[in-house]
């Protein structure tokens, strides 16, 4: 946490600000896992990068769009595990 002794009730604020963000910046690089929405965030973050999802593909064609969604498994999992994610995660355009 930011040390905010000695200071003034907007200096800490906007030092506890400051903080906020860098943590932030930090679990989406995935440097930072503090928690498991931060774990998932920064994988997942990495995982779309590195299959160029975070660019805007054309939309599909007529007739295009059957079967199974690119790189979905042919089975699933039993387990589940739910997360929230940051909604900027991905921009949609």
């Amino acid at each position: 946490m930011a040390d905010t002794n000695g200071l003034s009730r907007r200096e800490a604020a906007a030092r506890r600000a400051r903080w906020a963000a860098e943590k932030e910046r930090l679990r989406r690089l995935g440097r930072l896992c503090d928690s498991r929405r931060a774990l998932v965030t920064g994988g997942l973050a990495k995982l779309i990068a590195d299959r160029e999802w975070d660019r805007n593909i054309p939309p599909a064609l007529p007739g295009q769009a059957r079967g199974r969604w690119v790189g979905s498994p042919q089975g699933s999992w039993p387990e589940k595990l739910t997360v929230e994610l940051p909604a900027d995660l991905v921009t949609t355009t």
